[in-house]
């Protein structure tokens, strides 16, 4: 098949949906499948593309029904007799239908990473008249697109984000030889990024924005801080929240320990010198952070959003608590760092689930299902 990937995000940003997007398609090459992609010139989402070998068509989006996008659109689709075009926001689709005109080809799958879709009338006819289907990554939220009442239980599927975790691993040096890694060679790790390694690390990693809640992690760690004085912070991410989070942490004594080694491509080397992760997020869908982490077999603790209990299928896995439950959250990381035999056998797990359930081959396997019956 013949595949356009579009996504319009900001030129910066790199985040979870793009890397499904990216790694998608890189599965799907290698399954012969002819693989492009669209988006913003310049953007981190382009820039990636080229890196990894393929087509790109930059588009200068401005607005749902910029009619020059629409018409650049087109005729790439035609020129390519392109079959599928998966879409990122509800921008894209808008656009990618405008751009294909009155018939149905190519057909448009949209994919939501996060529940984007508003239960309003001008949805309702945009996603049932333009769109074959919508592939989400958690039952949670299938089941709230279900509950707008005029999605049909097949319009909406799921398929599992998927991790290359044999990849993730190579990424390390020296690569693990068992998961999760003694405490040796944690220290080892902590040593190489710059904190001290002897001292508990507690990290949040993602974009700086108010969906991820770093106030939460500050809160949280403030309740640690005092059964821990060597307790160190770490948050890898960069966006418009750095200046306020680093005057918070200040603010509440924080700031010492507090480690801002800003955006990062690949934030491997930081988890892997994590003791726990957490997870403080408002909302999220199958976040790739946490599944990072417990393929390195760190502890995740987060709270209970989206398709995050999913992942962390509590108690097996992970330690989930209520949105907002900043003790608790705090609570369950204390837990992790007091009894380092019981995080340890939590992280090993962890691990054990990416492999069983969320490999890569797994989550394009699957995808490749939902385009053949699309097509």
């Amino acid at each position: 098949m013949r595949l356009l990937f579009f996504n319009s995000i900001g030129r910066s940003v790199w985040g979870g949906g793009e890397k499904w997007m990216l790694a998608a398609g890189t599965g799907l090459r290698a399954r012969g499948h002819e693989i492009a992609y669209a988006g913003r010139p310049g953007g981190q989402f382009l820039v990636r593309a080229v890196e990894a070998g393929f087509t790109t068509l930059p588009l200068a989006v401005r607005g749902d029904f910029d009619p020059r996008v629409a018409w650049q659109l087109g005729r790439h689709l035609r020129r390519t007799r392109t079959e599928v075009i998966v879409a990122n926001f509800n921008k894209d689709v808008r656009l990618s239908a405008l751009a294909r005109g009155p018939g149905r080809q190519p057909k448009i799958i949209a994919r939501n990473g996060l529940p984007i879709v508003p239960d309003r009338r001008r949805y309702r006819w945009l996603y049932r008249r333009q769109v074959a289907c919508i592939v989400t990554n958690t039952a949670a939220i299938r089941e709230r697109y279900l509950g707008y009442g005029w999605m049909p239980p097949e319009f909406v599927r799921v398929v599992h984000n998927g991790i290359d975790a044999g990849r993730l691993r190579a990424t390390l040096a020296p690569t693990p030889e068992t998961l999760p890694e003694l405490p040796a060679a944690v220290a080892a790790r902590k040593a190489a990024i710059g904190l001290a390694p002897d001292a508990p690390v507690v990290t949040l990693c993602g974009r700086l924005v108010g969906q991820k809640r770093p106030d939460h992690f500050l809160a949280a760690a403030q309740r640690m801080a005092p059964h821990y004085p060597e307790l160190q912070l770490l948050i890898v991410g960069e966006g418009p929240l750095e200046a306020e989070i680093r005057e918070r942490a200040a603010r509440n004594g924080l700031g010492a320990r507090l480690h801002l080694p800003g955006f990062q491509r690949d934030c491997a080397r930081f988890l892997a010198a994590s003791d726990v992760v957490l997870l403080p997020s408002q909302d999220e869908g199958l976040p790739n952070v946490a599944m990072e982490a417990m393929a390195l077999g760190r502890p995740v603790v987060g709270y209970d959003v989206g398709g995050v209990a999913e992942l962390l299928a509590p108690p097996e896995a992970g330690r989930v608590v209520a949105y907002g439950d900043v003790a608790g959250l705090a609570r369950q990381a204390l837990a992790q760092l007091d009894q380092p035999e019981t995080a340890h056998a939590l992280g090993a797990r962890a691990a054990e689930r990416i492999a069983r359930e969320f490999s890569l081959e797994t989550m394009v396997r699957r995808f490749e299902a939902v385009l053949e019956e699309v097509c």
